[in-house]
């Protein structure tokens, strides 16, 4: 049922981004359907998943091709996407997302509308963790685990606020696979949502100066609740220097580090 999944992660994404209701979702379903049985694609055939896979301007085609086509956030959603064209659309010049990260990749949404940025995080960590099963367990060797990818999220609040559960999912499960995240945010608090407390998945933390901690996130952080401790952590993590930080391992040891800045790797390039 390879489509039918590959549907499902994408269907989820576009509701949590666009707000699609029932309808929408079904008539989503549909048309991706449709479009893989296009390209000669079954859900209960499993010799043809092998074929190349429609991209989004061929469900966007078989959308158009609908007898009655309602210009609603669904037409909306997928017109956005198509018109920016953030997707390939020659099913011949993609590769599998886990093959396309080998060394750093950067994948750069600035100056994109923020559901536009939003979703395209979403997507391609659906992608991912699909890819992540595929691959299987990563090795171990005595008490150590290989670490064969490492993903990061810059202004990860913008991204966390909607609680994609392909986050959550990879934050859960990704050590299983040698997938390692970093969350990148300016406020502790951005790690509390509506329905996900992304902070008790997270085992080490380097924070800079933060004027506006609270004594909440010190408790859940540090794991401390005398009163003392409390304000001593809350006092340094308000008054670190440029290029300080606190590192807090998973065993909630704390010690004060000296940040490598740009200019010193530059220096050490050179050197």
């Amino acid at each position: 049922k390879l489509p039918v999944h590959v549907a499902g992660q994408f269907i989820s994404s576009m509701t949590k981004s666009y707000n699609l209701g029932v309808k929408q979702q079904s008539k989503l379903r549909t048309v991706i359907r449709y479009a893989y049985e296009s390209a000669g694609i079954y859900s209960n055939d499993e010799s043809t998943w092998s074929r190349p896979a429609p991209t989004l301007e061929d469900v966007w085609a078989a959308f158009q091709e609908q007898e009655k086509i309602d210009h609603d956030s669904l037409y909306a959603a997928l017109e956005v996407l198509t018109a920016y064209e953030i997707f390939e659309p020659d099913t011949n010049k993609t590769q599998s997302l886990y093959d396309l990260i080998d060394g750093v990749t950067v994948i750069n949404l600035s100056g994109y509308d923020r559901t536009i940025q939003n979703l395209v995080v979403a997507l391609t960590l659906d992608l991912f963790y699909t890819q992540i099963h595929q691959q299987g367990s990563s090795k171990i060797e005595g008490d150590f685990r290989q670490i064969s990818k490492m993903i990061l999220v810059d202004e990860a609040d913008n991204f966390m606020s909607q609680d994609f559960p392909s986050l959550k999912k990879i934050m859960k499960e990704g050590r299983e696979f040698g997938v390692g995240i970093i969350l990148s945010t300016q406020e502790l608090t951005h790690f509390k949502t509506g329905e996900n407390d992304y902070s008790k998945m997270v085992l080490s933390w380097v924070i800079h100066q933060v004027p506006s901690i609270k004594y909440g996130d010190v408790r859940s952080i540090f794991n401390v609740y005398s009163k003392l401790e409390e304000d001593a952590i809350v006092n340094s993590v308000k008054t670190l220097s440029k290029h300080k930080s606190l590192y807090v391992d998973g065993k909630k040891t704390v010690r004060k580090i000296d940040d490598l800045a740009f200019w010193k790797i530059i220096e050490l390039g050179c050197n």
